[in-house]
């Protein structure tokens, strides 16, 4: 049974059936059980998976994947393989800080068998269980290639022998819109009393061929035993909740398996936020695989799919967006952090007694973000500090239409207008100053945004959308608040709107146009 059972092992981690003593270059193999890597989904395409990985699974693949995941999310999977034999594999992620973090455990179960002594008397029984742990961490490569990187650090012990540690690393670098490339060195480590841990370096590529399609392709090389493997998959979406799945996998050496080997098949179902895997891998006359795996925490993260299920419930198009908009620009993100800055520039210099540089950057900030209440209330003190009484007021003015609820500012202002319209002896002339009732629903959500208040002003312009898709403003600030969550791609996608209601945006133009290089 032992014998039986280890073939099946030897055969499932991609090596023939071959005595205990055999050895390599390198010494002993222990932990072959990991050599597959874990999950159905990477199963179901040959194990063509280095490039593709993207959920808690790319702990056993290439680490880099991980950085993919956007919310919590877990799999568990079972591998029934013959003999008696059964493996067992869960791995949970979860976004931390700016990466994302991981954990997995496998468990080979040997099953039992009988225990004789040297007569060949039954004596009773024995069993086994080899496990490996796993921990990982992955992140997004700074700058504008959108790569990512990971590594992970693992312990593999088995029921007779020692343990051993390994680590692996991992990235994957997106050369197009539809093209990944991806590498890894998977369970690479010292010896301990002669043995090693099965390492493998992979280098894969992958293409979005179709809508809801990617063809995929592998190369390994073993590390410990020097041998060579290519792989291919293809994975599809034939239905909304279903794709399925095929591939080949061809070891360059002799693998000693007769009937079927290297092909494998593969379906998955997904509903919102659950998953079904499944995977049928044959090894020749000696095994076959079925590989059965649950998922949870699929799908994009939260603030993703607010905004997915807005574009769901407001379809958008250039047949759909209504006639051309009238209404001023918002300026870009870039913009507005520039504008921040020349802000608190006019700050400090206005603690430090310098007028004339206070007014200069608080100028400044207005030219960059027009919707800054705060720069206009500090511009006009400036230039009232300066004589420019009109120019103090008409400042007052703009900072008051964007934040109406500055009631200090417009006793203020509503003051020195009268004192100033006594003075020249006008009267019955009506006062300047913007009533509450009078802000637009843009320009509150312009002031929550300005504020820091992201959500809020999500909200709102959400709502303003819906009942003026045609609004080419309203459209780049969504675009703001995308990308002030972290969403670059939805960002672009509302500010290239806005650009085509209103194409004369030169900053919005070169922004957009800067972040697409």
């Amino acid at each position: 049974m032992i014998g039986a059972a280890l073939s099946v092992v030897l055969a499932v981690s991609g090596h023939a059936a071959a005595p205990v003593s055999v050895t390599d270059d390198l010494g002993f193999r222990r932990g072959s059980f990991i050599a597959r890597g874990m999950a159905a989904r990477p199963v179901g395409m040959g194990e063509a998976f280095t490039a593709v990985a993207d959920d808690a699974s790319a702990i056993s693949w290439n680490p880099a994947g991980l950085a993919h995941v956007s919310r919590w999310q877990a799999v568990g999977m079972y591998d029934a393989a013959a003999n008696g034999l059964g493996v067992s594999y869960a791995a949970a992620a979860i976004p931390v800080g700016s990466g994302t973090a991981a954990a997995s455990v496998t468990a080979l179960n040997w099953g039992t068998w009988e225990v004789r002594d040297a007569t060949g008397f039954r004596t009773g029984s024995g069993s086994g269980l080899d496990y490996a742990l796993a921990l990982a961490y992955a992140f997004t490569i700074p700058g504008r290639t959108g790569g990512t990187a990971g590594f992970a650090v693992e312990r593999v012990a088995e029921a007779v022998g020692g343990s051993l540690v390994g680590v692996s690393a991992g990235g994957q670098i997106p050369v197009s819109e539809t093209f990944t490339a991806g590498f890894s060195i998977q369970h690479f480590g010292p010896k301990a009393d002669g043995f090693s841990l099965p390492a493998t370096a992979r280098l894969g590529v992958a293409w979005q061929a179709w809508d809801g399609g990617t063809l995929a392709l592998d190369g390994g090389y073993g590390l410990t035993d020097h041998a060579m493997q290519v792989a291919v998959g293809v994975e599809s979406r034939v239905w909304k909740v279903m794709s399925l799945r095929a591939g080949y996998r061809k070891a360059l050496a002799n693998d000693a398996l007769a009937g079927l080997a290297g092909l494998t098949l593969g379906a998955g179902f997904r509903r919102g936020r659950l998953g079904l895997d499944y995977a049928y891998q044959p090894f020749g006359d000696l095994a076959v695989s079925h590989r059965i795996a649950f998922l949870y925490g699929l799908g994009p993260s939260e603030e993703v799919e607010k905004d997915l299920e807005f574009r769901e419930a407001q379809p958008i198009g250039l047949t759909t967006l209504g006639d051309k908009p009238t209404v001023g620009t918002i300026p870009s993100a870039e913009l507005e952090k520039d504008a921040e800055q020349a802000y608190r520039d006019a700050q400090a210099a206005l603690a430090a007694g310098d007028g004339e540089r206070a007014k200069a950057k608080a100028e400044t900030a207005v030219q960059l973000n027009p919707f800054h209440w705060q720069a206009w209330q500090v511009l006009g003190s400036q230039r009232l500090a300066g004589g420019d009484t009109d120019g103090a007021i008409k400042a007052y003015v703009e900072s008051l239409k964007i934040h109406p609820e500055n009631s200090d500012l417009r006793a203020y202002a509503s003051k020195l207008q009268a004192d100033v319209l006594a003075a020249r002896n006008v009267a019955g002339t009506k006062p300047v100053l913007p009533a509450p009732a009078a802000v637009s629903p843009l320009d509150a959500a312009q002031a929550a945004f300005a504020a820091g208040r992201v959500d809020e002003a999500w909200a709102a312009v959400a709502v303003l959308l819906k009942a003026d898709a045609g609004n080419a403003a309203a459209w780049q600030l969504l675009g703001n608040c995308q990308s002030a969550k972290g969403d670059t791609a939805g960002a672009l996608t509302s500010w290239k709107y806005a650009l085509q209601l209103n194409p004369d945006n030169p900053a919005l133009k070169a922004y957009v146009d800067s972040l697409a290089k």
